[in-house]
């Protein structure tokens, strides 16, 4: 998108942001703790929650009834190269015997059992939350005066253009660069 558009964030005293673009609103007195890490955690994982041993999180297992190929361990992997030759200076006494170096065997296919969805899979266990006694929410959070507007990005493309950027708080102001 080639065009330029105009956002619009207005963080209400309750803690709650609405956001347009374009003035098409996009998210509409949202929780700011929804979207970020203002505060600890409300709730957080039981310590004292453990896994049941019965508890079943592997979502595949092997299919017992899919049997390796009959003989497919007698088939070696690799076998010696039979296009191979000792070389001519091989001196048995000084080198020891001769052995062809190791090729790829043509005849052996590598064999792995197929898996299956497990029919006792209950999913991936999480412990219980209990409330965080860490967790203290401030009444003041949205009172702040904003002494400045920081903009932390990654592009792609190079171009981005940021102008007119307004902190008020008087709807009003903020209504006249919506045109």
């Amino acid at each position: 998108d080639t065009k330029t558009h105009l956002y619009r964030l207005t963080v209400h005293p309750d803690q709650k942001y609405s956001l347009q673009i374009d003035g098409d609103v996009k998210a509409d007195r949202v929780a700011l703790e929804d979207h970020w890490d203002v505060y600890a955690p409300r709730k957080i994982a039981d310590p004292s929650d453990k896994k049941p041993a019965d508890w079943v999180d592997e979502e595949r297992i092997v299919d017992e009834s899919h049997k390796k190929p009959e003989n497919y361990d007698l088939i070696p992997r690799t076998i010696p190269d039979p296009e191979a030759t000792q070389p001519e200076d091989w001196d048995a006494e000084a080198d020891g015997d001769w052995e062809a170096p190791e090729v790829g065997n043509p005849e052996f296919e590598d064999w792995e059992p197929k898996m299956m969805a497990n029919p006792a899979y209950k999913g991936e266990w999480k412990p219980s939350e209990i409330p965080n006694p860490e967790f203290k929410e401030d009444p003041t959070l949205a009172h702040y005066r904003i002494g400045g507007v920081g903009l932390d990005l990654w592009q792609v493309n190079s171009g981005s253009i940021f102008d007119d950027i307004v902190v008020t708080t008087d709807k009003a102001v903020a209504d006249k660069y919506l045109g």
